[in-house]
């Protein structure tokens, strides 16, 4: 065998061996970033139970707080820490910001949350979120008048009412709270039927940031809702 065809063979095999290396070192610093990444996941679950909410008014307008259930899932290899959470709203392509629109994570209905909340890897845990939305001036009125007959100073303090005496009354005057096309049926304040036809509708947006500063959003609205 001749020394050039050996010295080939050799060359050849080096740098056979360096991609090797590199490749390995690649795919192991690949793994390491991802063993260090925040993978986080919310699933939002809309609320059918016939809660009590507190109705606002904002100067002509009524926002009515509505409950979201939130599961919230670690899918990274290590322990995450949400320490924070907060809401924007989208409407008719606008960002909007009102008073009483974010109302924070619950534990249950009445029990807010303590921050951080801790997940380990593969643990999910469930919340309920608290958003209020901003009616349309139709339903904002029809809603003002319903209290204004109760000698109610909703201007000042708000007012607690069941979510399904609402849509009950929205209903009655054949819209919902955006003032959408609406029908339902009744029996006192249980549902039996209720459709709406969601023509416009607020796009709010949830978003956790952890201590990692990583930020993990999910869209929440009315209608559609996973």
């Amino acid at each position: 065998m001749s020394k050039p065809f050996i010295e080939k063979t050799n060359t050849s095999i080096s740098v056979f061996a360096l991609i090797i290396a590199g490749l390995a070192l690649y795919f192991s610093y690949y793994s390491y970033s991802k063993s260090k990444e925040e993978r986080v996941s919310i699933l939002v679950k809309q609320i059918n139970d016939n809660y009590t909410t507190k109705v606002h008014s904002l100067d002509k307008f009524a926002v009515v707080p509505f409950f979201w259930e939130i599961t919230i899932s670690n899918n990274s290899d290590k322990t995450i820490s949400i320490i924070d959470a907060g809401v924007k709203a989208k409407y008719y392509n606008n960002i909007i910001s009102y008073s009483n629109m974010y109302n924070g994570v619950f534990t249950s209905f009445d029990k807010p949350v303590e921050m951080p909340i801790n997940l380990i890897s593969g643990e999910s845990k469930k919340y309920f979120i608290n958003i209020g939305i901003l009616c349309d001036t139709v339903a904002s009125s029809i809603i003002r008048n319903h209290f204004s007959s109760f000698d109610s100073d909703i201007d000042k303090q708000g007012k607690w009412i069941r979510i399904n005496e609402l849509k009950k009354l929205l209903s009655e005057n054949g819209i919902d709270f955006y003032g959408n096309q609406a029908s339902a049926q009744f029996d006192g304040e249980k549902i039996l039927m209720y459709e709406v036809n969601p023509k416009q509708q607020q796009i709010f947006t949830l978003c956790f940031i952890t201590s990692n500063k990583t930020e993990v959003k999910k869209d929440i609205k009315l209608y559609s809702q996973e």
